[in-house]
């Protein structure tokens, strides 16, 4: 990425020590377009899409036990539709969010 007054754009790898922890595009310092999240042992925790920083769009999120969350973001949180593995990625249940909540078309597999 390029800096111009203490503002980056463009592809960057941001590391906490020598663990890669983000790496994807800047805009004016907040994740932009598509990137990719990575825990502190180096698993991708998240792949997708971004705006203004936050998960935003398409994306694929795994949480701390495993599951995984698959669909639609918007600042941060699942909304739109969405689809819900276990950790051996057989899909659990298939559904409408908002905000976090599942709020119609509930499939339970």
């Amino acid at each position: 990425g390029s800096f111009v007054n203490d503002i980056c754009d463009g592809l960057v790898q941001f590391f906490k020590g020598e663990k890669l922890m983000f790496e994807g595009k800047l805009s004016q310092n907040k994740a932009y377009g598509t990137g990719k999240e990575y825990d502190e042992s180096g698993e991708v925790i998240y792949n997708g899409a971004y705006k203004k920083g936050q998960r935003s769009g398409q994306g694929r999120a795994t949480m701390e036990n495993g599951m995984v969350v698959e669909g639609l973001f918007r600042k941060g949180e699942v909304c739109g539709p969405a689809k819900i593995f276990d950790k051996y990625g057989n899909l659990l249940l298939s559904a409408v969010y908002s905000k976090n909540h599942a709020i119609g078309e509930i499939k339970t597999l």
